[in-house]
């Protein structure tokens, strides 16, 4: 006899529950954000839980986890610090366990109908908060991760940055959903035409952004789409064309590097140059080097600056081996699409984000992803590979 409430033991309702919430969930209340982060934390725990129960892993990814996990806790201990924040144990410790899933095994049932959602909702938050009204002011006091001033100047000046609450963010995220639709409109019938949408959507959106991400990543989703058209049309073509496209930029970029570098660089306060050579960052670097093989785990010190770069931050927690470890693992991790030109799209775009944001401990990361990840499976059975 079978039970009328047999839905409520199915874990695809409770995980694709769970990838959404984790996925829009606001980020703060006003300038209060703990509740919100608590929320999605315990969320990525029950999300871990299932898919381990459900799909496995592997043994490569659990000695993977296990040696960053004992070089983390080992950092801990002999970094000589007496400051602990436990808040990086809830943004560093999740994204490292879910990364220990076997992603090639998932196929609980989604359909691409989540991903059309998940865009609308981005969409409509981002342009309708632009508007004054009661968006807008949604906008401001549940997705600026406690930095409302920051939000509503971004809006003030046109900005749409919807839930990602940084232009930074929002940039990246919209170019990687442009990659993602344009793969999926040249490769298969089914959504063509919303996908085509989207596009144009998302392109709009980072165009209001302004920003030296929206425009970085605006050339490597130019690029990428290229490499798509390119490995359609003849795969033995790609490599070359690939290859000679990026020489012809690199050469434009030398003529020109009084222009351009100042667009890369940044200035006094902003850039790869702010961060990495004369800023925030320099402290940091100096004590990366000085301790090459131990970071300092979850102790804390004024003295360093934790939010730019994922390869600079991961390194101070575990040590330059341990975030070289930790950055495999992950580009790892993110190419389980079953196809090496999304995959190496996405290691791209990750690759890059992480040279100024440490893009894996945000926390819509994991949510984002798989909204990803199981719209492509969802309709891989179409799509010409």
């Amino acid at each position: 006899m079978k039970f009328k409430y047999d839905f409520l033991l199915n874990k695809n309702i409770y995980l694709i529950f769970i990838v959404f919430i984790i996925s829009v969930v606001p980020s703060s209340r006003g300038t209060d954000g703990s509740s919100f982060i608590f929320i999605n934390f315990i969320a990525t725990v029950f999300f871990y839980l299932i898919c381990l129960w459900s799909y496995g892993t592997t043994k490569n990814k659990t000695i993977t986890l296990i040696f960053i996990l004992g070089l983390y806790f080992l950092s801990t201990v002999l970094s000589g610090f007496s400051d602990y924040t436990y808040g990086q144990l809830i943004s560093f410790l999740p994204v490292l366990f879910v990364f220990s899933l076997n992603f090639k095994n998932f196929n609980f049932k989604f359909n691409y109908i989540y991903v059309v959602l998940f865009f609308l909702f981005v969409s409509v938050l981002g342009w309708f908060s632009l508007f004054d009204g009661p968006l807008s002011y949604f906008v401001v006091h549940y997705y600026s991760s406690g930095y409302e001033g920051m939000v509503s100047r971004m809006i003030a000046a046109d900005k749409a940055v919807s839930i990602f609450g940084t232009h930074s963010i929002a940039g990246f995220y919209y170019n990687l959903f442009s990659t993602y639709c344009f793969y999926l409109m040249w490769n298969q019938s089914k959504f063509r035409l919303v996908n085509f949408i989207f596009i144009l959507n998302f392109q709009a959106m980072n165009a209001s952004l302004i920003s030296n991400t929206s425009l970085s990543f605006s050339v490597l989703f130019a690029l990428s789409c290229i490499c798509i058209i390119f490995f359609k049309m003849k795969k033995e073509f790609f490599v070359t064309s690939t290859l000679t496209l990026f020489s012809i930029i690199v050469i434009i970029f030398l003529i020109n590097h009084e222009e351009i570098m100042p667009l890369i660089l940044g200035g006094s306060g902003n850039g790869l140059s702010s961060r990495y050579f004369e800023g925030v960052l320099q402290t940091t670097i100096e004590y990366i080097l000085s301790n090459p093989l131990i970071g300092i785990g979850f102790s804390y010190s004024d003295g360093f600056y934790y939010t730019d770069s994922s390869y600079i931050a991961v390194a101070l927690k575990v040590g330059i081996i341990g975030s070289i470890v930790f950055h495999v693992f992950a580009f790892n991790s993110i190419s389980s699409f079953d196809n090496k030109v999304l995959n190496f799209i996405f290691i791209m775009f990750f690759m890059f984000f992480s040279v100024a944001y440490p893009i894996f401990n945000y926390y819509r990361f994991i949510g984002v992803f798989m909204i990803l990840l199981m719209g492509y499976k969802s309709i891989k059975g179409v799509v010409n590979e």
